[in-house]
C-alpha cells in the first residue's frame, strides 16, 4: 500500500513539473557559449552595415614652421589643410550592400548552429 503512494505522489510530482523538448532546446540554446559567440558574430556583422556606407572621416591637418619658410607668393610660418575624401559613383552602395550580405551569412550561420 505504501510503495503505491508512493507512486503515485512521484508520479504526479513529475506529471507537474514536465518540461516539453521545446523548453530544453530554449534552454540549451541560452546557455550554449558557441551559440552566444555566434550571435554575437551577427549583431556585430549588423553594425557594420551603416558604417561601410558612410563617408571616410574628413583631416585636418597644421603645422607650425619655427623658421618662416620662403616661397614663391612669400614666406610662409604656418600651414592649415582640410582635405575630405569622396569615393567613386556607387561605391558606398556597394560597400554597404557588401556588408548586409556578410550580415545575412553569419545570420545563417547563426541559425544552423542553433538548429
Amino acid at each position: 500500500m505504501r510503495l503505491i503512494v508512493i507512486v503515485i505522489i512521484m508520479l504526479q510530482c513529475s506529471a507537474g513539473s514536465a518540461q516539453s523538448l521545446q523548453d530544453y532546446l530554449k534552454r540549451a540554446a541560452e546557455n550554449d557559449p558557441g551559440l552566444k559567440a555566434s550571435y554575437m558574430e551577427y549583431q556585430a556583422a549588423l553594425q557594420r552595415v551603416p558604417q561601410s556606407g558612410s563617408l571616410p572621416d574628413p583631416e585636418i591637418s597644421f603645422g607650425y614652421f619655427i623658421s618662416p619658410i620662403e616661397t614663391r607668393t612669400g614666406s610662409q610660418e604656418a600651414r592649415f589643410s582640410v582635405m575630405q575624401m569622396f569615393p567613386w559613383m556607387g561605391t558606398l552602395r556597394a560597400k554597404k550592400d557588401v556588408a548586409a550580405e556578410l550580415a545575412k551569412a553569419k545570420y545563417e550561420e547563426f541559425v544552423s548552429k542553433k538548429d
